[in-house]
């Protein structure tokens, strides 16, 4: 069975899983990487996010409370960049170093 995945994979141009390469030894990573995908190393990033999600949790239910459109539009937007703050700034230290 295993020889024909990879008998099937190499035929219509795709590389078997042992073929991709890996890291290289002693690579190094940016201050800024958040090494997803690898266990026990978050690095700062993980706080960022968390801190974001917190705050706007906090900032909804204060403005739902107190009936203020402007701290649940905060709120939103607050957890609107918790979600996004990640991907892009990963995307942007990809994209500087690439070029």
């Amino acid at each position: 069975m295993v020889r024909s995945c990879s008998a099937a994979l190499s035929a219509i141009g795709v590389a078997p899983q042992a073929d991709i390469p890996s890291k290289r030894i002693g690579e190094t990573r940016g201050p800024l990487d958040s090494g997803v995908g690898r266990t026990g190393s978050g690095g700062m990033m993980i706080y960022v996010v968390a801190a974001l999600f917190v705050i706007g949790v906090v900032l909804l239910v204060i403005g739902y409370r107190r009936s203020h459109r402007n701290l649940l539009l905060s709120g939103a937007i607050v957890l609107f960049a918790s979600a996004v703050v990640q991907p892009f700034i990963q995307g942007f230290i990809q994209g500087f170093h690439g070029g």
